[in-house]
């Protein structure tokens, strides 16, 4: 800070550019005296007092604030507040933590302040990047008070609170919902270095019964910061008395601008052990706009990522990282979290639910996101006790993360198997789009239960890993499904543009599953090493849930997808590195079919084929006897891979499961735990069909590449004031 005052004041800048003039204009502002702030006034005593007794007490010196007068005649009283921001300040006899106990609620705040507990003594902020050695001396003990308490009530705005360890207020059971640690009722606040919930060495938990910081009016409040010295503590905040109630963090009713960043909220001060609220972050109410939890950060759960794990009601299985129950009409960001891993994202530290709980959710016109395409937006997720996401907004976006494994997306996060086989990384009941065509919108998702289960709602998933690592390559596997369709849910599973196919791979049983009435189209991904468990006999593709459905005459059935019949390979001769496929396929008369073509290495247990390599495609219409006869150009193929396998899509989107695997230049691969496939008894008539390009894909979706656009004018200007803005943030918290 010193340096820009110097550069100031030497006119080192080149003042001629809008953006630095504009800079160093708004400056000369920030770098005014902190003197001008208004008044100083310092508490000396841990007493809760007010009276005419020579000692500056905490009370006396938020009524000095508020009111401008002195709180009495005698040496020592707390001197008179000002017009404009004052700050309180910390001077209290004696080594090691100060308590104070208020009898009653402190009085709200009516005026600007900044409230700071780094005053006192030897205390210190946190250097961490991971963990927290901050050194909090003041501590603020609700134990005393009764009925609805609140610690620090902010009703003036523009205020800052930081370095003191609050806890223990709302004690009431009755009135636990309108308690809380902190409360912000205004504008432009900011919370940061606080313990919240816990002792004053953050290992332990001394609950606020009702919230830990709850927003409940005002726009732009700030929780935390991007540095390590602003990051909270949220802990021990109650057991979830009723939905909410016992969270870290509050946010109610059209609260524009809030910002939580760089907090751990339900671990320790060291971020390695549970030590959680009943909700680690609850959002309430109608037209919540512009909310953003965490924010672009290099490295997960650091700078402006918050750590958001070990949440649950007294080590149950209730408790969610961040539970949203309302509908945000200018929209929800999620970036740059660790939920429900430590603080080194090396190891599971599970919420009792879920990990993020999206209830009647509504984006509109707005953005809701998880993650992102920008350098910086991925969360890791670990499943959590039972899910990892769980929705059912409708407009969800869900982009770049990682979930089910550990922070370098390189092996399944280890620690407690949850419900369901080990949870469900993904659970959808709404609209959502999970990842994209393109690199950056791709998401991990290796889990130690099933992928994705979308059981309601319109889902499309694109681009996306799943079971293996970051790679895309190496095996970490799903430990069920990778996806599962299931109820009414209707899904497109990759897709017919480039990047849009996914890598579904090394599923213990079935990789996809269409259940029920679900519909899903399934094109153009590539899927291998499914099946992994040595029991299962499941084939990649599985409609009913039962294993390889039988075609029959005319696809006559019904069920998911329609029981969609497969073509039948009848050959497939490799020459110059290049196949050409031939078969059938029987089903709906009169109607045009997209048959997708696939090699691969090996056939599955189930006798059906894997699909490594999607190959390409024909257009293939049935005559009015249900029968089409199909042979396709050369089409390119990976060398090694001699199996060959086809799906069959209809014009309603219903996917067949893959064919019986036919070894190339050999007849298809008997299966015998399988009915024999139903051929057709009718001579199947050639229907002539335009021949489509086939659109290779080896090895699976491709990365599509970014371009950077250099710098305008304008947004060089936004930078400098973004740097001023900073710059006047430190010194805020330097003065």
């Amino acid at each position: 800070m010193e340096r820009l005052r110097r550069a100031v004041e030497m006119k080192v800048f080149d003042l001629s550019s809008p953006a630095l003039a504009c800079a160093v204009a708004c400056a000369a502002i920030l770098l005014a005296p902190a003197s001008a702030r208004a008044a100083t006034i310092t508490v000396n005593s841990t007493s809760d007092v007010a009276a005419n007794d020579g000692v500056c007490t905490l009370r006396e010196a938020i009524i000095a604030a508020n009111t401008n007068t002195v709180s009495g005649g005698a040496v020592g009283e707390c001197v008179a507040g000002a017009a404009g921001l004052d700050t309180i300040a910390f001077n209290i006899a004696g080594a090691g933590v100060k308590t104070i106990t208020p009898a009653l609620p402190l009085p709200a705040m009516t005026e600007p302040v900044f409230i700071d507990g780094y005053t006192q003594g030897v205390a210190s902020m946190n250097t961490l990047a991971v963990g927290n050695n901050a050194v909090l001396l003041i501590e603020l003990n609700g134990a005393g008070t009764t009925g609805t308490a609140i610690g620090i009530n902010l009703g003036g705005g523009n205020s800052t609170v930081r370095g003191l360890v609050v806890n223990r207020f709302g004690t009431n059971v009755g009135a636990v919902l309108g308690s809380s640690g902190i409360r912000l009722g205004s504008d432009n606040n900011v919370i940061s270095g606080n313990f919240i919930g816990s002792n004053a060495a953050g290992t332990a938990g001394l609950a606020n019964f009702g919230y830990g910081v709850s927003i409940e009016a005002g726009a732009n409040n700030l929780v935390g910061g991007t540095t390590p010295a602003d990051r909270n503590l949220f802990a021990g905040d109650a057991t979830e008395l009723s939905p909410g109630s016992g969270a870290g963090i509050l946010v109610q009713t059209a609260q524009p601008g809030t910002r939580i960043q760089g907090n751990y909220i339900g671990t320790n001060a060291a971020g390695s052990a549970p030590l959680g609220n009943g909700q680690g972050i609850f959002v309430i109410g109608s037209a919540l706009t512009d909310i953003t939890i965490g924010g672009l950060t290099p490295v997960p759960g650091t700078g402006a990522g918050n750590v958001i794990s070990g949440n649950s009601s007294n080590g149950g299985i209730n408790g969610d990282g961040v539970y949203i129950a309302s509908r945000p009409g200018g929209g929800l960001t999620i970036q740059g979290n660790l939920i429900g891993l430590d603080a080194t994202g090396a190891t599971a530290l599970w919420n009792g639910v879920s990990g993020i709980n999206l209830i009647s959710v509504t984006s509109g016109s707005s953005v809701l996101l998880i993650g992102g395409t920008a350098a910086g937006a991925r969360n890791v997720i670990f499943n959590n006790r039972i899910t990892g996401i769980v929705s059912t907004a409708l407009g969800l976006t869900i982009q770049g993360n990682y979930i089910g494994t550990d922070i370098t997306g390189t092996v399944l996060a280890p620690g407690a198997t949850g419900f369901f086989g080990g949870g469900v990384g993904i659970s959808l009941g709404g609209s959502a789009t999970i990842g994209g065509a393109s690199a950056g919108a791709r998401n991990l998702i290796s889990t130690k239960g099933t992928g994705v289960g979308i059981f309601g709602g319109s889902v499309t998933v694109q681009g996306n890993y799943f079971g293996t690592a970051a790679d895309g390559v190496t095996p970490l596997g799903n430990q069920n499904n990778a996806l599962r369709v299931d109820n009414d849910a209707v899904a497109t599973i990759g897709g017919a543009g480039a990047g849009q196919g996914n890598v579904i791979a090394y599923s213990f049983d079935a990789s996809i599953v269409v259940k029920n009435t679900a519909h899903a189209t399934i094109l153009g991904n590539s899927m291998f090493g499914n099946g992994t468990d040595s029991s299962s006999i499941r084939p990649p593709i599985d409609l009913n849930d039962d294993g390889v459905t039988a075609n029959d005459p005319c696809d006559a059935d019904t069920g998911p997808n329609n029981l969609q019949n497969f073509p039948v390979i009848t050959a497939a001769p490799i020459a110059a590195g290049t196949v050409t496929i031939s078969g059938t396929l029987n089903s709906t008369a009169s109607t045009t079919f997209r048959v997708e073509f696939f090699s691969g290495t090996v056939c599955t247990r189930s006798g059906s084929g894997d699909g490594r390599t999607f190959l390409g495609f024909l257009n293939v219409t049935t005559d009015a006897l249900c029968n089409a006869a199909f042979a396709t150009p050369a089409l390119a193929i990976p060398p090694g891979e001699t199996v060959i396998t086809a799906t069959a899509t209809d014009p309603g989107g219903n996917t067949s499961e893959f064919s019986v695997c036919l070894l190339s230049g050999g007849a298809p691969t008997p299966t015998p735990t399988v009915t024999p496939t139903t051929t057709p008894t009718v001579a199947p008539t050639t229907t002539t069909t335009p021949t489509v390009t086939p659109t290779p894909t080896p090895g699976g979706p491709a990365a599509a590449a970014s371009n950077v656009p250099a710098l305008s004018d304008a947004m060089l200007a936004f930078l400098g004031i973004a740097l001023v803005g900073a710059a006047l943030l430190l010194l805020r918290r330097a003065a």
